[in-house]
């Protein structure tokens, strides 16, 4: 089942989601990256297909045994969240709080580790596209959006971040 999840989808999953665990006496949080957020935060893009996480309060089996639920409950896809984007966030940031409702927290990661995340995993024209948003928000010069993303990068895949951004700098000035 393929489904795209828009804003009003997304909010409606978390909140259930937070729900969920209220009523198991918890509050979740969740920091989330990827089309979520550019759905959701920046409003770029109309959906995505999933919610990637980076990091969560809640251990694993109890978040995919609550997000279940809410796949029944919402006849959503059972991988409408996951943490498979979780292997591109190899240090922590915090950037804005997107939801804070009963049992659930969501926030986001910062700007300079979003577009890292999108210039090292970029696979297609929407990753592409997140990127030019992202580093448009950021504002920054080419090196500085350089610097700003080193510490989101492997060493071994920095240069190949910033050769994706060299591509995209001359659309990113455009703006």
């Amino acid at each position: 089942m393929s489904i795209l999840l828009g804003a009003a989808e997304l909010e409606a999953a978390l909140l259930r989601l937070g729900e969920l665990a209220q009523d198991q006496g918890e509050t979740i949080e969740l920091q989330i990256v990827g089309g979520a957020v550019m759905v959701m935060d920046f409003g770029s893009r109309e959906s995505t297909r999933d919610v990637d996480v980076v990091a969560c309060s809640m251990d694993r089996e109890t978040l995919s045994r609550l997000a279940q639920q809410v796949a029944k409950d919402a006849n959503l896809p059972e991988t409408w969240i996951g943490d498979g984007a979780a292997r591109y966030a190899i240090r922590p940031s915090q950037g804005s709080e997107l939801l804070n409702a009963p049992g659930i927290r969501v926030s986001r990661a910062s700007i300079e580790q979003l577009l890292a995340m999108k210039l090292w995993a970029m696979r297609d024209d929407v990753d592409r596209d997140d990127a030019i948003v992202l580093a448009r928000e950021l504002g920054l010069n080419r090196e500085s959006t350089e610097l700003a993303i080193a510490p989101y990068v492997p060493n071994d895949d920095y240069q190949r971040a910033c050769e994706e951004l060299a591509d995209l700098w001359e659309e990113i000035e455009d703006a």
